[in-house]
């Protein structure tokens, strides 16, 4: 691991809790192979770029082990740009700066990529925000990992750190973090209304989020065809009135969304604290 990358490693450790929430950040091993919680001892290995929190102890749903093989990874990789287009998603290079836009961040910005899967926005993100930003993607998908960090080593960018960790059981502190990103996500978690729970304890009173994933505009509106497609991959074609809802129910405000034939996409500022 460069020096730059160990800097960065030593970063995203701030931020990360090992132990809960209200738990101290790790240290970061002499070699930086390995964090370390202060409080339990608990060690967390980092094998080729990548920060395995879920190396034991986490069973992964049907649909997820589907996901997480090194031949969906590839396909995935090699098809996303032309399923994104009969989606009839904006091209991949609009994609990112509405993600920029509405998370309106700067260079030396600090951001989560949340269910960053192969690395596309995470390192796209990462060249935008510079040498002195960072940017964390987290993934429940090793297989995915693996090609966002054979991207990142490709790319010779530093200031990104992969983890394997849980969208609904974020492993890092209250009120952390500024900026949070879900492209594309949203609709594979198994209670996306938890991982919006977890994004808002996570993200900073006047900080931002960006989220989008298969959508629809209400619950009815989702034909038979797509609920039994999605069902039966354990997939939920998330109704946008209902998204909106629970992020206000969490404290998001300034809320913004708009749907195109397949994908949402929605934003919004957590609520600042009352003097």
């Amino acid at each position: 691991m460069t020096q730059d990358a160990t800097s960065s490693l030593r970063r995203a450790a701030e931020l990360i809790r090992l132990a809960g929430p209200t738990g101290p950040a790790p240290d970061v091993s002499p070699g930086a192979d390995a964090l370390v919680c202060p409080a339990t001892g608990r060690t967390v290995p980092v094998r080729d770029g990548i920060v395995d929190l879920l190396e034991t102890g986490f069973e992964p749903s049907t649909g997820q082990r589907v996901l997480d093989t090194a031949p969906s990874a590839w396909l995935y990789d090699r098809l996303r740009p032309h399923l994104g287009r009969w989606m009839g998603m904006p091209s991949f290079d609009a994609e990112v700066r509405n993600v920029i836009d509405r998370l309106v961040l700067e260079p030396g910005s600090t951001v989560l990529d949340i269910a960053c899967g192969q690395g596309n926005f995470t390192l796209e993100l990462a060249r935008y925000v510079g040498p002195d930003g960072l940017v964390i993607g987290i993934d429940i998908a090793m297989a995915m990992l693996k090609r966002a960090a054979l991207h990142l080593r490709e790319s010779g960018l530093a200031n990104v750190v992969l983890l394997r960790g849980d969208a609904l059981d974020l492993p890092f502190g209250d009120g952390s973090l500024a900026h949070i990103n879900c492209s594309g996500g949203l609709h594979q978690f198994p209670d996306w209304k938890q991982a919006i729970a977890e994004m808002a304890r996570t993200n900073q009173p006047g900080g931002r989020m960006a989220i989008s994933g298969f959508a629809s505009p209400k619950r009815e509106a989702n034909d038979g065809f797509r609920r039994w497609f999605l069902q039966g991959r354990e997939m939920d074609s998330v109704p946008m009135d209902e998204l909106e809802a629970a992020m206000q129910s969490v404290g998001y405000r300034e809320i913004g969304s708009e749907i195109g034939r397949r994908v949402g996409y929605c934003w919004g500022a957590r609520q600042l604290l009352s003097a």
